[in-house]
């Protein structure tokens, strides 16, 4: 179930990538106006803003669903949906979308600030915390990375840091 789950991540990515780039390919066709946003530089706004639309909601979708599983056994009910999968979900999503907004920031390194630069570092800090949640087998190590990665304050962190950037880039 997990390999499936990862391919259905890694389609829904991708699907998401290409619609804008394939939007844009028929406007031009149909003889629409055309912008040209740069080549590379386009590819990585797009990038940048596939990791800022999709990110943020799903990691608050993973957040109500995770608070709601309490209210779930005290009520006596089962949501369709199984935790792991959720969770399984979250990782490789946030994997995706991590890596994503990575190549975004790669593209534009010469543009690029202190903020920025933050930006990256939180995004590498959360990605690596997560995978050796997942995935490491040593106790200490993955009790520590529990109290790293869901600290709420490094999330609100990303989520200001990269409004800022958006909000100075626009």
């Amino acid at each position: 179930m997990e390999g499936r789950l990862a391919l259905l991540s890694i389609l829904l990515l991708v699907t998401l990538i290409i619609s804008p780039i394939a939007s844009t390919a028929v406007s031009y066709a149909n003889g629409d106006e055309y912008e040209d946003e740069g080549g590379e530089d386009g590819i990585a706004e797009g990038l940048g803003e596939l990791a800022w639309s999709v990110g943020p909601l799903l990691i608050v979708a993973f957040a109500v669903y995770k608070h709601i599983l309490p209210y779930q056994t005290r009520m006596g009910l089962r949501l369709p949906i199984r935790y792991k999968h959720v969770l399984d979900l979250h990782i490789y999503s946030s994997i995706a979308l991590g890596l994503i907004a990575l190549a975004h920031g790669y593209l534009l390194l010469e543009e690029a600030t202190i903020l920025e630069y933050a930006i990256g570092a939180v995004i590498v800090f959360m990605i690596a915390t997560g995978v050796l949640l997942r995935w490491t087998k040593n106790r200490r190590l993955k009790a520590y990375a529990r109290l790293l990665h869901t600290q709420r304050l490094l999330a609100i962190t990303l989520l200001v840091l990269v409004a800022i950037h958006t909000g100075l880039k626009d």
